[in-house]
Order: C-alpha cells, then sequence, then structure tokens
C-alpha cells in the first residue's frame, strides 16, 4: 500500500541529489534567516521586485520566489502577513524508537485507539509492500473493546523491512501522561507500552458482545473476507535518547500564495497524525508546486508571478482541505465515549475492511 521511510535516509536522499546538482546550486549550511523585506506590489524605479532574504551573519539574499518549508511556526508566513486558522487538541506526540521482543517479519504497522488517544507501533522501513486482505487488510485487523471507547488494532500496511526488531512509536496522549511517560525510566516506559497494547482494561462485555454479533454478521455475508486474527508484538527496549514529544493541533492557512511567495507542508497545513499523512501532503505541495513552476519556466514567465502561484494554491487546497476535515473528524469520532456512535463506528470498519471495493479506494487515496 505505501511506504515508511525513515527521516534520515530521505535527507541522505536529498543530499545525495544537491551534491549531484553542485555545478547549478549552493547550499548555506548552518545559515539562519532573521528577517525578509517584501516587494512593494507596484515598485517604483527605485524599488525591488525580489524578496531580500537577511541572514544571522549579516549575508543578503535576493531571489523573486521565497518558498515557505519552515513549519508550523513559519516565520515566513509570519512575515509576509499571511494568517493561519489553528486550533489545539490539547494532546501531546510521544515518539520514540523501539526494539521488539521477537524476530518476526516486522512488516505490519499498527494502531490502537486508546480512551486517551490512539497508539501506533510502525515498522522501520523504506521499501514497498503488499497491501493486506481481510481483516489483516488496511483497516482493522480485531476490534478490542474498552468501557464504552473501543480499542482498535489497525493494520494499516505491510512494508519490506530494514530490520527485524525495530519500529518507531507514535502515541497521542494528554500533555500530563505524556509527561511521565518522558520522565519515565526505560523499565518502566517498556511496560507502558506494552500495556497499552495488550491491556484489557475497561473492558465492557456489552460492546464486546455487540461486536462479536458484528463479527459474525460480516463473516456471513463475507465468508472470504475473515482470516485469522493477528496480534501486535511486544516490546522488549527503546532507544537510548530516542524519546521526544510534541503538541498536536489542527492548523490551516486560508492563503498558501502571495506575490513573491509559497507556503509548502507545514507552513500551509497541520493535522493529526493519526491517519500518517502530514508529510505526505507536504509532498505533494512540493509536487504540485514543482509543477506549476516547470510551467511558468518553460514559457519565460516570472516565477514570482501570483497567476501560476494561484493555479498552485487552488490544486492544493481542493485536495488538502476534504483530508484535513476527514482527519479532524476521525479525531473527534475516537473522541466520543457514546455506546451508539461506538457502536456505528465499530462496524464501519469492519464493513469497510469486508468490502473489497470499498477498502480498495481507501488503499488507493492514502497511498498518493
Amino acid at each position: 500500500m505505501g511506504y515508511i521511510v525513515e527521516n534520515d535516509v530521505i535527507t541522505a536522499a536529498l543530499t545525495k541529489q544537491l551534491d549531484a546538482m553542485a555545478d547549478r546550486i549552493e547550499v548555506l549550511y548552518r545559515s539562519r534567516a532573521v528577517n525578509y523585506t517584501w516587494p512593494a506590489p507596484y515598485p517604483d524605479k527605485e524599488g525591488s521586485s525580489w524578496v531580500q532574504i537577511q541572514l544571522a551573519d549579516g549575508q543578503k539574499l535576493h531571489t523573486k520566489l521565497l518558498i515557505g518549508a519552515d513549519g508550523q511556526n513559519s516565520m515566513v508566513r509570519s512575515t509576509a502577513g499571511m494568517k493561519t486558522i489553528q486550533w489545539s487538541y490539547n494532546h501531546v506526540a510521544v515518539v520514540a524508537t523501539l526494539q521488539l521482543s521477537e524476530l518476526t517479519d516486522n512488516n505490519v504497522a499498527w494502531q490502537r485507539f486508546l480512551p486517551t488517544g490512539p497508539i501506533a507501533l510502525l515498522p522501520i522501513g523504506t521499501s514497498v509492500g503488499r497491501a493486506y486482505s481481510g481483516t489483516e487488510g488496511p483497516l482493522v485487523a480485531e476490534v478490542v473493546t474498552t468501557q464504552r471507547i473501543p480499542v482498535h488494532y489497525m493494520l494499516i500496511f505491510q512494508v519490506m523491512k530494514v530490520s527485524d526488531t525495530c519500529s518507531s512509536l507514535v502515541w497521542s496522549t494528554s500533555p500530563e501522561h505524556a509527561a511521565e511517560l518522558l520522565n519515565m525510566d526505560d523499565e518502566n516506559f517498556v511496560d507502558a507500552v506494552n500495556s497499552a497494547f495488550w491491556s484489557s482494561e475497561y473492558h465492557s462485555e456489552f460492546i464486546s458482545s455487540a461486536n462479536s454479533v458484528l463479527r459474525s454478521i460480516v463473516s456471513l455475508l463475507m465468508p472470504s473476507g475473515t482470516p485469522a486474527r493477528q496480534l501486535p508484538p511486544s516490546v522488549s527496549a527503546v532507544g537510548e535518547k530516542s524519546r521526544a514529544a510534541f503538541p498536536l493541533g489542527l492548523g490551516h492557512a486560508p492563503e498558501y500564495v502571495r506575490q513573491r511567495v509559497a507556503l509548502i507542508g507545514d507552513a500551509a497545513h497541520r493535522v493529526h497524525p493519526l491517519a500518517g499523512q502530514g508529510v505526505n501532503m507536504g509532498f505533494a505541495d512540493v509536487a504540485s508546486l514543482l509543477n506549476h513552476l516547470s510551467s511558468a519556466a518553460f514559457d519565460g514567465r516570472d516565477l514570482g508571478s501570483l497567476r501560476h502561484l494561484l493555479a498552485y494554491e487552488t490544486e492544493r487546497q481542493r485536495q488538502n482541505l476534504p483530508l484535513m476535515a476527514a482527519i479532524d473528524l476521525l479525531k473527534r469520532l475516537y473522541n466520543t465515549k457514546l455506546p451508539p456512535v461506538v457502536l456505528l463506528r465499530t462496524f464501519g470498519l469492519q464493513a469497510t475492511n469486508t468490502v473489497t471495493p470499498i477498502k480498495e479506494q481507501i488503499m488507493a487515496f492514502a497511498s498518493k
């Protein structure tokens, strides 16, 4: 269905490509921009139509197009006067590198929805694999319930691994719990992770029974769609100094572009990591902007002109906004404690996993 690629691998590939183009591109490492001077909309004869970038060492650069790829607290966006709409989920993502207890194929990404938020275990890999079918498939492997809030294991996709025993952790939880996790010693942290994936705390017999009925109905209607249950691996250790945390929220800039400036990635939009789409949205921004800039360059047009920059903005917002709304809805859906909603979403996931055309559409969309 898709790739799981370490950030270091991506960075190394980009660096290698930049080195291969050293005769055309100069990379300023360890440099920091401290100010931007924007051109007037209609500069006079003495005015500049270029953006000026002032670096911390006093050096000044000029460009006809400044691309803001500087994250959710983008200085490019703020100094350009481009607004952003955002709110906090009052959750924190705790991340770490984990060592698994057993030698396994380690080619399945696991996600479990807890009352405090989702926890995900992602195999560290760089090659594409195949998507699962049936209840091993992209949405649901097995549904485990809690007291009012069901806990879903989600087998997202399969990848060809780099390590049989290394995985990445992303645990969305409350700020208070996140602080506790960061301050735990390694042994207690490992115990907490294993408990989060395996514990049956808050088990509800009512929801469990209802879920069994739903599973039986789905099995009768689609007998080929329910292979054997799989269970998540256990964790034996946490990587030294690999634990970190960052706040979660949703953000969106109504404007991605202005004259001589374009925003990409988290500078333009920010989503909850539960669907794993944040970086994909950023990569899609890059591909779209590159396409429009290439067309402008081919036609001999000004790269900083709003004409093609607005085309980029329109294209990306049409893709990003529905996806952001869906992720936000999914996040809120799994926060509710209402039993009818719990049962409805459980049935929806099982039905989606069983109906192959719907499952394939979701897989195709998520892997774009």
